[in-house]
């Protein structure tokens, strides 16, 4: 890409896809699509690509992951056509992500659909059908349970949803935990023991016209009071960490909020429960690796951002059990549009 040329090397079947957008891009700026055979390789577009990138450029952007890797047959005929050139790939991973994170009025639209879809599944579906498990005693497992919400996300009309089939799809297998044994992260898995009837977590997200939302939620059954207590504190957090989320701030503040909360509350002890990532910034991608809210991350929140706040405290001792019994905690909430007054559907 330079400032007035926009090209797109792919196969026939992308370089159609993309055609349809050539019509809705800025006059000024032009549009090309290159196709490529994977049997001939790059070799003969080189010069077609040299009239936009010449051989003396000092340097040229690379998405690292997918230029290094090995997944792509396209980058590494890339790699191999531009082996001699005197410039080196610059990562520009992050400054595209950066781009790509602030939602038009249409992208937002529908992301808030798409978080409207997975709450849906959550209200109408999962909360009743877990009711119906609890007080019927019916006994399944995790990844049953789990393929039965996916059914759902991906056939809204089994709970009465006007939603084009083609349009959706599930982000991911939903997670469903309980037992004792919980993993916070969103790459967990369900497994196939038995739901117990003590603290079940759950997650799940939906995907609307490629656009992604998510959700969690924790089910406490007869409690302990302190396990209620500690879930509390978790929903009080999550307001100390809503204020952060506004233009400006950095993403590394909303840990931050949520350290001195506890610290405040006299809770110091629940620190070392806390994911080191409290949540990342969500679109196309269900997790956009490099905006996500953990310590480290100076990015500034821009208006027109969408996130996904997951709060929780993991391995949280109960009192008098000397450590033994354990319980984990997970809540969510999407925030579309960072401003003075978030804006929040699930």
């Amino acid at each position: 890409m330079t400032e007035s040329k926009l090209v797109f090397i792919g196969s026939r079947k992308k370089a159609d896809f993309l055609s349809a957008a050539e019509s809705s891009l800025y006059e000024k700026l032009s549009f090309e699509l290159l196709t490529w055979d994977k049997k001939a390789g790059l070799e003969p577009l080189v010069p077609d690509i040299e009239a936009v990138l010449p051989k003396e450029s000092e340097s040229f952007g690379v998405l690292a992951k997918e230029y290094d890797g090995h997944t792509s047959k396209l980058a590494s005929s890339f790699r191999s056509a531009f082996a001699d050139r005197n410039g080196s790939p610059m990562d520009v991973t992050g400054t595209l992500s950066l781009c790509l994170s602030v939602k038009n009025e249409d992208e937002i639209n529908i992301l808030q659909k798409s978080a409207v879809l997975t709450n849906k599944v959550l209200k109408r579906y999962f909360v009743p059908r877990l009711e119906s498990i609890i007080d019927q005693e019916v006994s399944v497992t995790h990844e049953a349970l789990a393929q039965d919400v996916e059914n759902v996300i991906e056939e809204p009309t089994k709970i009465q949803l006007n939603v084009p089939q083609e349009d959706v799809e599930s982000c991911y297998f939903p997670i469903i935990q309980s037992g004792g044994s919980y993993e916070l992260k969103v790459s967990a898995q369900s497994n196939d023991s038995l739901l117990k009837h003590d603290v079940i977590i759950a997650s799940f997200g939906s995907r609307y016209k490629m656009y992604c939302s998510n959700v969690a939620r924790t089910f406490l059954i007869d409690p302990p009071k302190d396990v209620t207590e500690t879930y509390n504190i978790l929903l009080q957090m999550q307001e100390a960490c809503l204020k952060e989320m506004i233009p400006g701030k950095p993403l590394k503040s909303v840990r931050a909020a949520a350290v001195k909360f506890l610290k405040s509350e006299k809770k110091p002890d629940l620190i070392e429960c806390l994911p080191k990532t409290l949540g990342f910034a969500i679109g196309i991608d269900f997790r956009d690796a490099a905006l996500t809210l953990n310590s480290k991350s100076n990015i500034s929140f821009r208006s027109g951002m969408c996130f996904y706040l997951g709060l929780g405290f993991s391995n949280v001792a109960q009192k008098g059990s000397s450590g033994k019994v354990r319980s984990s905690f997970l809540f969510s909430r999407h925030i579309h549009r960072p401003s003075s007054k978030y804006v929040s559907k699930t």
